[in-house]
């Protein structure tokens, strides 16, 4: 019997991969007079570069790297260190105005409501890194972290349907290490079996490794991982059918 059902929270909840480089895109585009659309090219253009570096760099190193690329692109120059100093405050302002500009996918909200009316436990387990997150040590930064995070959620109007937010920065440990879903299945006392975790990635769906249930949200079908879900979905309605087939 299912007990407990975890979500991851970028792009399985909110739409969020395409809607972070747009909303700073927007704000470089105030501060800096830069075309949004060259922003958010040479942003996806950086990713595409970076894709490989993700694992093999911690945090820190990976985001220095990443934002030098992505300045050089839109500045036609590596950015000097005042240049650096606005880019971290264009940032700062991009996560806060995230917390309202993010959208949740069509039905979200409502599937959350009648999955919490039938009694189920509902988390969010949010970031990844894996081990590479064991070399980050900001708890200032996980704070705000949190904050924007859970104005996210108020301002979605989701947040009194979920139960706990579980974040990686938090614990110094990330999906898809099974540390990271240990810790949510102790806070709940439930097992594995009576667990279902539902994310849009392979460090979602690697929870399996443990005896968690799968769901992979792929509404593009761009899932492209080596793990297979137990079940797969392109909206959220298809959730709530499974999870009510397993009781």
């Amino acid at each position: 019997m299912i007990k407990l059902i975890i979500f991851d929270l970028d792009d399985t909840l909110f739409r969020s991969k395409d809607s972070y480089k747009h909303i700073l895109a927007e704000v470089i585009s105030a501060k800096w007079s830069i075309k949004e659309r060259l922003s958010v090219e040479a942003f996806s253009q950086t990713e595409d570069e970076m894709r490989d570096a993700r694992d093999s760099k911690c945090i820190k190193e990976f985001y220095s790297e990443f934002n030098k690329k992505f300045l050089k692109k839109i500045l036609g120059a590596y950015p000097t260190k005042e240049q650096f100093r606005e880019f971290n405050e264009i940032l700062s302002e991009m996560k806060e105005l995230s917390s309202t500009k993010l959208k949740l996918y069509p039905s979200v909200k409502e599937v959350l409501k009648r999955l919490k009316d039938k009694g189920y436990k509902l988390a969010i387990l949010t970031g990844s890194w894996g081990k590479k997150i064991e070399n980050f040590s900001d708890p200032s930064y996980a704070k705000k972290n949190r904050e924007i995070l859970e104005k996210l959620l108020e301002n979605s109007s989701i947040s009194k349907l979920i139960d706990k937010m579980f974040i990686t920065y938090e614990h110094g440990v990330g999906k898809p290490n099974t540390k990271a879903f240990e810790i949510v299945l102790k806070h709940f006392n439930v097992k594995p079996e009576e667990s279902v975790m539902v994310g849009d990635k392979e460090s979602d769906m690697l929870a399996s490794c443990m005896g968690i249930f799968t769901v992979l949200f792929d509404p593009k079908g761009r899932y492209d991982g080596k793990t297979k879900p137990d079940h797969k979905i392109t909206n959220f309605p298809e959730l709530e059918l499974i999870i009510v087939s397993y009781n």
